[in-house]
């Protein structure tokens, strides 16, 4: 007989769903409080040309992952993701305000300590950007792509363009 219906023996079925209940929401309780008390994340983030972050403890890092944003903290769990074209947030500590860099796509790595590598094509520090040239710019990519022949190099090109560019002005707050 296995173990847990030697542990359950003599239990009705609705006293073995609520020890079920129980077990999951003591687990979720521990996670929460070892999240409350873990160390910062680490952080290594880079361009080709250089390193914007080396081994730099963080709260908090918000990434632009290829299925949806997500934020890395001190107790996450290691993951590989593709970045797309977006922000990326650096929270150095808890409620305070982050730092922001708009990067053109790229790669992230977190290990099973936390320490999350980050490495991107470009990355632009968010107040450098001009919200009206993002605007222009996304709008020549657009009328490129729709002159160019669908399935060319031109195309692609252009559709590419086309996605940075309105990340870009997503990122600014501005509309497209």
């Amino acid at each position: 007989m296995n173990a847990l219906r030697l542990a359950t023996r003599g239990l009705g079925l609705r006293q073995l769903r609520s020890s079920r209940m129980n077990i999951h929401t003591s687990a979720a309780l521990r996670f929460a409080e070892e999240a409350a008390v873990s160390e910062s994340a680490k952080l290594n983030f880079s361009v080709p040309y250089k390193a914007l972050y080396t081994n730099e403890p963080v709260h908090t890092v918000i990434l632009p992952g290829l299925v949806g944003e997500y934020g890395v903290t001190g107790v996450h769990q290691p993951v590989a993701s593709e970045l797309k074209p977006g922000l990326v947030q650096v929270f150095k500590t808890e409620g305070g305000d982050p730092e922001k860099y708009f990067v053109s796509g790229g790669f992230a790595l977190t290990h099973e300590d936390a320490t999350t590598d980050v490495s991107v094509g470009e990355a632009i520090p968010l107040e450098e950007l001009d919200a009206s040239v993002a605007q222009s710019k996304y709008a020549e990519a657009k009328s490129q792509m729709e002159a160019a022949t669908p399935d060319t190099p031109e195309h692609a090109q252009a559709q590419i363009a086309v996605e940075t560019y309105e990340a870009m002005c997503l990122a600014l707050g501005v509309t497209v």
